[in-house]
Formats: C-alpha cells, structure tokens, sequence
C-alpha cells in the first residue's frame, strides 16, 4: 500500500459506484410496491413514508390479532338472540319481555315460596293460560322453546291424568310437554312430528328445551334437550303447516285433556333455533337447578 499510487488506493470502480448506489433504490421500490399492495392510499415517497407504513401494517396486525382473541374468547361476536316470549315467574315481581303480553292469571291461582313459581295444580278446573295474541304464531322459519319446571306428578301409565303434564299447546298445532316417563314434542294436525326424549326428571327443577331447524323447503330438523344436554334428534322432510288460528296456551292441552301439575318458573320462545351452547348456557345460568 505505501508504495502503490495514490488513485489505486479507491479500488471501487465509477460504474461499480453507480451499480451499488442504483441497486437501493431498486431495493426500496420493490419493498414500497409490496406495501402499496397492502396500503395503496397511504404515503411512500420517502423513508420516512416507509417506516410510517411499516408501524401502520404492525399496529394492523396487532389489532387484528386482538379481535381474534376477543372472539375467540366469546367477548366479541354477534348479540345473543332474544327470546319473542319470555315469562319469569321466578322472581318476587313477575318478569315479562318480549312481544307477546303476559297471559291473564286467574285470581286464585298461587305462588310457591320460598321458590318463587306458580303453583299449578294439574285439575281440570284450572284455568288456561292463554297467550294474547298468539293465533298467528308459526316455528315455519325455525325456533326455540325454553322451559323450566318441576313436575310433582310421576305416572307412567299412558292415558291417565298423572302420566301427562302440558307445557306448550296450539291446538293441531304445537305441543310441548311430557309423556310419561319422557319429554315430549309434536307438531301438525295429525301430530306427526312425534320427537320423545327419555328419562325425563320428575319432582325437580329441570330445564326443558326443543329447537326446530328450517334446513332447506320441506326439511327440519327438532332436537330435544334435558338439562342443557342435547337427548333426541329427529329430521323430518315435509312442508310445516300454516298457522290454523289456534291460540298459544300454557300448562293445558288435548288430548285429555292434560294439564300441568307441578311448579312453572319460566318459558321462554325464540323465533330462530339455539345452539347447542345457547341452550347449555340458558341452563347453566338457572339458580333453582344449582338447588338440587
């Protein structure tokens, strides 16, 4: 190096100079064109612009790794479905919501203490429980029925009064109950979307639930729950029937007549299908079941 000429001491050619200083740009371009394909509105005309960019796509990413989360853990998401009756006789006060109007109560009729619920005596001479404006009530798009209830009758026989106990009923229609030993859910004029779920509880609060999935025209599937556990699943592919004018009525149906005879603490009617997990949390959440 001492002796070798002053001009041999820059060993990097002019054109090498320009190769090397041309190649960052083309570097940078290519990493800017990547970034207006994710940002195409924001500015990249300078480093800074980049830099700027880059902490933007970070903090995106971030916030959409936060969402995830927040879904993944239930706190983000869809509002839960609310019911279009909802009648809860579990409280001091008498709770109603949704569209329907809560059903006249006779002046007789009684609540249990200190649970809370009415008092349902399963005899003929009980009054019905008519819900207002129900004639033109139809589960054709899909639906839900929640109840809870305790049932002091334990017949086993069919046909007899201790054997049957009504909870939902739309005469041709809609009906909801048990039938002997097993929860119980039909639909039509000829009863022929019989769907039975077994060993259904007797002389405790259960939580009692059927839901009716629209899957396609003439295609439904109604599954049965007990406790929040799905216990019977039937798929039937027919057309549902128009509502026939019939009024909705609680605790008392045909044939039989039957009635209710037992505790009732709630219902509650969706016009869309729970989950699975829906109906689990519904029963989860019951205070009086936690009692037994």
């Amino acid at each position: 190096m001492k002796n070798m000429p002053r001009s041999a001491t820059a060993t990097v050619t002019p054109a090498a100079i320009r190769t090397r200083k041309s190649s960052q740009p083309r570097t940078r371009n290519r990493l800017l064109s990547r970034i207006r394909a994710c940002w195409p509105c924001c500015p990249t005309a300078d480093g800074n612009g980049t830099r700027f960019l880059l902490t933007r796509r970070m903090k995106k990413m971030k916030f959409q790794m936060a969402v995830l989360s927040l879904a993944a853990a239930g706190m983000l998401g869809a509002a839960e479905p609310a019911p279009i009756l909802h009648y809860d006789f579990t409280a001091p006060v008498i709770r109603q919501g949704g569209k329907f109007q809560q059903p006249a109560l006779p002046p007789t009729i009684k609540m249990s203490s200190p649970e809370q619920a009415l008092i349902l005596t399963g005899e003929k001479g009980h009054v019905e429980l008519v819900v207002p404006e129900s004639k033109d009530f139809s589960f054709a798009e899909g639906g839900t029925i929640y109840a809870l209830v305790r049932f002091d009758q334990t017949g086993t026989k069919a046909g007899q009064n201790d054997s049957h106990d009504m909870i939902v009923f739309k005469n041709k229609n809609l009906l909801f109950g048990r039938n002997c030993g097993s929860l119980y859910f039909n639909l039509g004029s000829k009863w022929d979307w019989t769907v039975l779920a077994p060993n259904i509880p007797l002389q405790r609060w259960t939580a009692l639930a059927a839901t009716i999935t629209k899957n396609a025209p003439k295609n439904y599937t109604v599954r049965l729950y007990i406790d929040g556990k799905k216990a019977a699943e039937k798929t039937f592919r027919k057309e549902m029937e128009a509502p026939n004018g019939n009024p909705v009525a609680l605790a008392k149906g045909w044939g039989g007549p039957w009635f209710f005879c037992g505790l009732f603490g709630k219902i509650m009617i969706f016009d869309q299908p729970l989950t699975d997990r829906q109906i689990a949390d519904l029963t989860a959440a019951e205070k009086l079941l936690k009692k037994e």
